[in-house]
């Protein structure tokens, strides 16, 4: 039966030679719209390391007609007072540090190197905080220990992910976590290299991206401090009611110090709420256009098939006239359409894992997802393929279905009248 069905794709190699060509293309699409949509549903769904229930910002602002005060001696003040207050149970300050803020720094660090020639720098985020941020957001550390202040090189690392790699796949960064004692800025002056103290959990400060980082925690050195900057504040869950009115309430006066004064408390859960509802949308939109190449996908191999075994009704009738039933003629044209679709899915995982290794699909616009951010392997590879396969063996197998159907039914004589 296999060897009939190939000798019949090989009598009618010109017609079947369009029809791999459209099976391998349709194929290299599915396979990156279901490479992509993948990447987006685990950046969404990815444990950001950070709780932020009952968490609060408080944001001030300044008068430009005031003198400029010692913002770190503000800091102080408004910690002390900060503190005092009912129902608060730790506050932190930082620079480029809110969680699901969307704003960040970015450097690039090598590891454990006086010299940055010769090792890939890898790009992080650099977040500067006091070390009651971790108490804040209740960031684990597994290994080391928090810095103090005292030592404005310490830093904290926060690992890319949970394998525990610290700066992405790249394999010049693989040195075990225990090993990891300086990082070197990408300017290359050793001056400002930084001793690591301790290594946390993986920690994302922005709840989507598909370039995830790790994160480096600096010292918030006098230099930076600034208090429009980022003000963050865990309260006691019974303090959670009304907690925003009455702080604002209460501690107006108390926060006009200098040129700066309150401006609003909110909850930091909101910004998350934010966050979530924009990235939801943004794969709203994605997944949208991935259901309108996957309805397209449906309609032209469904047109395609149909046109095809109307063309070869005689053949039908004439198989049905010398005695072949109607059954088999539909399993002989379903399984020659099953054996084209397996040759263009092996042609077509050659074609998409040789492009995958370039830059090529990248470089003419396409979004495809970074394997090395998310520390995708081969069981993605595997999972596209399983999908595109399923995906249009079902799809095929009704298009050509029906259409052989009413082929078959047809009266033979009636065909080859027509013939």
């Amino acid at each position: 039966m296999t060897r009939h069905i190939f000798k019949i794709i090989w009598n009618e190699r010109r017609g079947n030679a369009w029809l791999l060509l459209e099976y391998t293309v349709v194929f290299c699409i599915l396979w990156f719209c279901c490479d992509y949509g993948f990447s987006l549903y685990r950046s969404y769904y990815a444990e950001n390391g950070i709780n932020v229930r009952h968490t609060y910002r408080i944001q001030l602002s300044k008068r430009a007609d005031l003198p400029e005060t010692d913002r770190y001696a503000t800091l102080r003040t408004l910690k002390e007072r900060i503190e005092r207050y009912p129902g608060v149970e730790t506050v932190a300050f930082g620079s480029w540090s809110l969680p699901y803020g969307g704003s960040y720094a970015q450097d690039g660090f090598v590891v454990n190197s006086d010299t940055v020639g010769g090792r890939k720098i890898c790009n992080t985020q650099e977040v500067h905080v006091t070390s009651d941020f971790f108490n804040v957001f209740r960031i684990d550390l597994q290994q080391g220990k928090l810095f103090d202040g005292t030592d404005p090189k310490a830093a904290v690392i926060s690992p890319f992910d949970a394998k525990g790699r610290l700066f992405g796949s790249y394999t010049e960064f693989h040195e075990p976590i225990s090993e990891i004692h300086t990082v070197l800025p990408s300017w290359g002056d050793s001056s400002f290299a930084l001793h690591v103290t301790g290594i946390t959990k993986p920690v994302r400060i922005i709840r989507y991206g598909s370039n995830p980082m790790s994160l480096v925690f600096h010292p918030l050195t006098p230099e930076r401090a600034d208090p429009t900057q980022d003000i963050m504040v865990r309260i006691r869950p019974e303090a959670e009611t009304d907690f925003a009115e009455r702080f604002t309430r209460d501690m107006r006066e108390q926060f006009t110090i200098g040129p700066y004064f309150l401006l609003s408390v909110t909850p930091i859960e909101n910004e998350k709420k934010a966050s979530d509802e924009s990235t939801f949308y943004h794969m709203k939109g994605v997944y949208a256009i991935i259901g309108f190449l996957v309805v397209n996908v449906f309609l032209g191999l469904l047109g395609s098939f149909w046109f095809r075994v109307q063309a070869r009704r005689s053949e039908i009738g004439l198989r049905v006239a010398m005695g072949s039933s109607k059954r088999k003629v539909r399993r002989m044209i379903v399984s020659e359409t099953l054996l084209l679709l397996s040759m263009a899915c092996v042609i077509g995982t050659a074609v998409c894992l040789n492009l995958s290794k370039t830059d090529l699909v990248e470089a003419i616009g396409i979004p495809i997802a970074n394997r090395a951010a998310w520390g995708i392997g081969a069981e993605q590879d595997a999972i596209n393929f399983a999908a595109t396969s399923v995906f249009l063996a079902i799809v095929s197998v009704f298009a050509v279905w029906y259409p052989a159907r009413q082929a078959s039914e047809v009266p033979p004589a009636d065909v080859l009248r027509e013939e």
